[in-house]
């Protein structure tokens, strides 16, 4: 087989799944020698990836380049006076503009104090209000110098808060619920149900605070930022459900398991054990179901960065914590079989890195017990 015919067969293989070099060889028939200088090739071409802690190689993604239209800075500053406020995703499809160089723009209007902004969520505003109430539907009543301002926030926006300069905001369908509530009170919650379930457990208080903001976090940016969202305690803080608590458990129980089979995480970490491990004790459906979530990690986070939407992080999170929970049901981790163990063993720390990672992103910091 000529290389150049041996590449796109082997692009072809790597298409659907993620494969070792071994296993990459056998499903061509070749060696492994037969294919080393086309993988080398491959990767350092960028059409190919190597994952070198899982020792997997993964087609490459390919991102479409766009077309983008010339920012005209009166128009920009026209469109949020118009507006009033504008969500930076809303405005970048309305210009059809490069979003590094509106985002370049809007922070030279920012400096020159045309318009405010709010770092957490994208807003661009002109109001500098001292108090805002967000009706139903969207309508909005501000105070802006004193004076009662009415306006409507389109429903693809979300609604908004001010205090001084600072924009503080929050969906449409904001709930009554959390008006008034505090940090105390989350905490406090959290703090309870640890009790219920663990009450031996040492650190509560750190724990529950660790869970309880976490969980209020989650609860925010696991949905999608132009929709509603409901805010219900009893759905936020449950350990079971999609919820920040849950993936917050499934970390803890990874980092459980780990030090049961007798490792840590920092030595795995270090590279001082599991340095070796063998794929082929991870071709089953279970745990190609984990891998592909692990190896789709980076480009998870490329849509977050390209989309502004951290609710595809929050989703995919959920995703990870689901499918080790089913492959932790239906693989015993630790066994007698040692190499089969440290295959195991070392999945079930590649999930709790993305797992921590990605919280950590979001804002969310991971208990070490639960």
């Amino acid at each position: 087989m000529e290389k150049k015919e041996l590449k796109e067969e082997i692009k072809k293989t790597l298409k659907s799944y993620a494969l070792s070099k071994d296993l990459l060889a056998k499903s061509l028939n070749l060696n492994i020698e037969d294919i080393e200088d086309a993988l080398d090739s491959l990767v350092l071409s960028g059409e190919i990836k190597y994952l070198e802690n899982l020792e997997l190689y993964k087609l490459a993604s390919k991102k479409k380049s766009k077309e983008y239209a010339s920012i005209d800075e009166d128009l920009l500053l026209s469109l949020i006076k118009d507006e009033h406020i504008y969500h930076f995703n809303v405005l970048a499809k309305r210009l059809k503009a490069n979003p590094k160089e509106l985002k370049a723009c809007l922070n030279a209007l920012v400096k020159e104090k045309k318009i405010y902004y709010s770092a957490f969520y994208d807003i661009y505003t002109i109001l500098k209000v001292a108090t805002l109430d967000v009706k139903d539907k969207g309508y909005a009543f501000a105070k802006v110098d004193g004076e009662d301002i009415e306006y409507y926030i389109p429903k693809e926006d979300i609604g908004t808060a001010y205090d001084g300069d600072i924009c503080h905001i929050f969906p449409t369908g904001y709930d009554d619920k959390l008006k008034g509530a505090s940090v105390y009170d989350v905490i406090e919650r959290a703090h309870k149900i640890i009790e219920e379930k663990n009450p031996d457990l040492e650190n509560k208080e750190d724990i529950a605070k660790k869970v309880g903001i976490g969980a209020v976090i989650f609860n925010d940016l696991s949905n999608n930022r132009i929709k509603d969202e409901i805010f219900d305690w009893d759905i936020i803080l449950n350990f079971q459900g999609e919820t920040g608590p849950y993936v917050q458990y499934t970390y803890v129980r990874t980092k459980s398991i780990i030090e049961k089979a007798g490792y840590s995480i920092e030595d795995i970490k270090s590279g001082k054990v599991l340095n070796n491990v063998d794929a082929k004790h991870l071709l089953d459906v279970d745990s190609q179901n984990v891998l592909k979530l692990i190896y789709n990690f980076e480009d998870i986070l490329i849509q977050v960065t390209d989309k502004n939407e951290p609710s595809i992080l929050s989703r995919y999170l959920i995703d990870v914590a689901k499918a080790y929970s089913t492959f932790y049901n239906g693989n015993k981790v630790i066994v007698d079989d040692e190499e089969i163990k440290e295959a195991r063993v070392f999945l079930t720390y590649a999930v709790g890195e993305v797992l921590k990672i990605g919280a950590g992103l979001l804002g969310i910091q991971m208990p070490e017990k639960m």
